[in-house]
């Protein structure tokens, strides 16, 4: 077996030059609890892991904002760009750089807005 086509077992998310362009597929935040949305944030995904409701990946997207409730528990690390995210149950806002990351637990509503292009994140998410 080659290494092209062993399966990978180990994920390195700071070397994006690994995958390949059409590993990406687009991502509808809308049939995934966004709404409200404001400019054009053309959201993509890669999934690394998906076993019964445990998935993982990588998610990128421009810039642009919306509001989610979130139908699952997400534990993601910002790899480049930025994002603000806003409790709206509490209106407390906090910003996400490279190497920062949060947890977010399902059932939460929350505003997210990417400023610039280019933002992507690592992900581990478990469904309800």
């Amino acid at each position: 077996m080659t290494s092209e086509t062993q399966q990978t077992n180990m994920f390195d998310y700071r070397s994006a030059q690994r995958v390949k362009s059409n590993d990406w597929v687009p991502f509808d935040a809308s049939a995934n609890g966004a709404s409200k949305f404001d400019g054009d944030p053309q959201c993509e995904v890669r999934i690394d892991l998906a076993v019964d409701k445990i998935m993982a990946g990588e998610y990128r997207q421009r810039a642009g904002s919306f509001d989610i409730n979130w139908s699952f528990t997400e534990h993601s690390f910002v790899l480049e760009g930025e994002v603000t995210i806003t409790d709206l149950a509490t209106g407390k806002a906090v910003t996400y750089r490279p190497g920062e990351g949060w947890m977010i637990k399902a059932g939460s509503h929350t505003r997210w807005q990417v400023k610039q292009d280019g933002f992507r994140k690592s992900f581990f998410l478990v469904m309800t």
